[in-house]
């Protein structure tokens, strides 16, 4: 197995909670120029017409 420089300290943090808890802010917050962040809520917003942190089921399959 090959391993990339800087790979050794690669971790996932995978935060969750109830709607409008401060999820986004918490992240926004604690996120460094070198993390990548998955955003279902940006993710959805990019791809149908729901608002932002609005989810609507007929989207979500």
């Amino acid at each position: 197995m090959r391993i990339e420089q800087g790979s050794e300290g690669m971790k996932i943090v995978v935060v969750y909670g109830a709607p409008m808890s401060g999820k986004t802010t918490y992240v926004r917050n604690a996120m460094t120029e070198y993390d990548l962040v998955f955003d279902y809520d940006a993710l959805t917003h990019a791809m149908t017409s729901t608002k932002y942190q609005q989810h609507n089921d007929k989207h979500i399959h």
